[in-house]
């Protein structure tokens, strides 16, 4: 008995010298850090230990806005000519009724739009000595801050400058908010910033509180760490790099978690993940259109069976998904829209399988690139063909949305008017010999904050007298729908009802809400028009008339380019969406403010 435990205990002792031999071999064998490398980790090394599972970088100063936009433009512009000159593509695109040259021209002018103000900003915090932003997250800290930002700077003035630099872009700009929610310090050249989770019972506004995350970040050893050392090497260069790199506690919850997921997740458990995936390293490149995505694993033998476990997975998510199919039904309706999904899901299995990182060595990689793209632009295009009718609806139905969005603050403004002054703004004012002068988008300019227009308006003119014409390009975009396809300089899309029937009937009428017997949730007070008209012109409202026609019925009539319909504004400052097939007897219901009517939108 005493002979078999000391021959365990010799053989655990052999272990574990052959296995702290190993290690003590591998760290031996771990090359040191490149110059490049080790000039990015130099900053932050006594905030990185074993425990850093994260650790993210943005050379500032390496960003070249106007060679990215430009680029990126071109790669798009490139990639839309490669979609619409397949045949196939061509087809699905002229039945969507899709424009791909006016979506990218629309896509570009949002670009250019708001890129002067975003080298301002750019140029004004690169005035400030920044040079890098790193993203670190720690293991021992993430359950009571698992995030902490750093800001390096190459001058001790730098975060003062930058405060002030922020102060000016963004006028709301709250130090002492951010000192209340977040925990800063300062390092040297470096702003550390870090992130209490929300339910760690942390206050940042208890002195004790902070004392305590700080105390915990100060528990933390600094030690070098190989592993994120090593994912950094493998795309050093780039102005964006991130590593993670998971230590045994995050590589534990992740293995537990993947246990206990439903297939094919649960696929990656074992060996097939901690030898699969030693680290991970991302990088971005804009100016160059560069982008890696680097696994690294333990070996060769591990790199292919983790390729081809996501393989597998891939083929099962996508069979079950056609499986799925069946489950819609025989009608012909049904079998159409189950043909669809399954030329959707091909298409999309295709380009998955185009965009997976393929084996190389003991890593996986996927580097995309101009070439990249252009040696896989059919199936690219393919997919970019199927997805663009429903980025084309998505977009919509966020134009829709704003739409909604300017009715509801119209429909503020209508109220504070009315709690300022008693009454609702009348369709119009008029001179004492019935003349128009200014229509009710004017008389609400104070009250959606544009006081300063409404003051050098002057009231007593028509609204087309030679000085209220120069304001007549200076439409406040609250009153334009983004989906408006017009020349919208000067314009308008919302329009009143006027007629004896409705609330808006006469100029200079000082009527209220008492006015409204049918009740201001069941009447509606603007609606949107087909064809747009100066916002100051108060002589083009719709009339009660050519509303009861129907929306998208006439020219001059209700209506939008919002598929099917129209929004439109109740006195209750509601918004609801009309459908082109509401019938004229509703609508006309809908528009009288004392008809007695009892009705409901479909």
């Amino acid at each position: 008995m005493k002979t078999t435990t000391k021959r365990l205990m010799l053989a655990a002792m052999m272990l574990t010298a052959t296995v702290l031999c190993t290690a003590a071999q591998a760290q031996v064998a771990q090359p040191a850090p490149s110059e490049q490398v080790q000039k990015i980790l130099t900053p932050v090394e006594s905030l990185i230990s074993k425990n850093t599972f994260v650790l993210g970088y943005v050379d500032v100063k390496a960003i070249d806005v106007d060679k990215t936009v430009a680029n990126w433009k071109q790669l798009l512009t490139d990639l839309f000519a490669k979609m619409a000159q397949d045949p196939e593509n061509a087809s699905i695109l002229a039945q969507a009724d899709i424009d791909v040259d006016a979506i990218l021209a629309e896509y570009f002018k949002a670009i250019d739009d708001s890129l002067p103000m975003g080298k301002m900003a750019i140029d004004g915090v690169l005035q400030t000595g920044l040079t890098g932003v790193y993203v670190l997250a720690n293991s021992r800290t993430m359950m009571m801050a698992p995030v902490r930002i750093v800001l390096n700077f190459d001058n001790p003035d730098g975060p003062d400058n930058l405060i002030q630099v922020m102060s000016m872009l963004m006028p709301d700009f709250d130090t002492e908010f951010l000192e209340m929610m977040y925990h800063i310090e300062k390092k040297g050249n470096m702003v550390i910033v870090s992130i209490p989770l929300p339910d760690s019972g942390l206050d940042m506004e208890n002195p004790a509180d902070k004392a305590r995350l700080q105390r915990m970040f100060d528990e933390i050893t600094p030690e070098a760490n190989p592993a994120i050392a090593a994912g950094l090497e493998r795309v050093k260069g780039a102005p964006f790099q991130v590593v993670f790199a998971p230590d045994s506690a995050i590589r534990e919850t992740i293995t537990t978690a993947l246990a206990m997921a439903p297939e094919p997740a649960n696929k990656f458990g074992g060996k097939t993940l901690t030898d699969g995936f030693l680290f991970v390293s991302v990088g971005l490149d804009p100016m160059k259109q560069i982008f890696a995505l680097i696994i690294q694993s333990a070996s060769p033998e591990a790199a292919q069976k983790l390729y081809d476990t996501v393989l597998e997975a891939v083929d099962e998510t996508f069979d079950k998904m056609k499986a799925d199919l069946a489950d819609l039904g025989d009608d012909p309706f049904a079998l159409a829209m189950g043909e669809q999904m399954e030329q959707m899901i091909a298409s999309y299995t295709a380009m998955l399988k185009a965009l997976l990182p393929q084996v190389n060595g003991s890593r996986l990689q996927l580097i995309i690139n101009k070439q990249f793209i252009e040696s896989r632009s059919e199936v690219l295009s393919a997919v970019g063909a199927m997805l663009l009718p429903a980025v084309q609806a998505a977009r919509e139905a966020a134009r829709r949305m704003q739409c909604a969005n300017n009715m509801k603050q119209i429909g503020i403004a209508i109220h504070n008017h009315h709690d300022v002054t008693r009454f609702l703004p009348p369709v119009m004012t008029a001179d004492t010999d019935g003349k128009p002068l200014h229509s009710w988008r004017v008389l609400l300019l104070p009250y959606v904050e544009e006081l300063a227009l409404y003051q050098q308006i002057r009231l007593d003119e028509p609204w087309d007298s030679e000085h209220n014409k120069q304001f007549h390009d200076r439409v406040p975009r609250i009153y334009q729908c983004p989906s408006a396809t017009d020349d919208m300089t000067g314009m308008t899309s919302y329009s009143v009802v006027v007629g004896k029937e409705c609330l808006f009937n006469e100029p200079n009428a000082k009527k209220s809400f008492v006015d409204i017997p049918d009740g201001t949730s069941n009447t509606i007070a603007v609606v949107e028009r087909n064809t747009p008209v100066c916002w100051m012109d108060p002589t083009q409202e719709i009339t009660f008339e050519e509303a009861c026609e129907g929306v998208n019925v006439s020219a001059d009539g209700l209506g939008s380019n919002h598929t099917m319909g129209m929004n439109a504004l109740f006195f209750d400052g509601s918004v609801q969406f009309v459908s082109n097939m509401v019938p004229p007897a509703i609508l006309r219901a809908l528009f009288t403010c004392a008809g007695g009517e009892s009705v409901a939108l479909p």
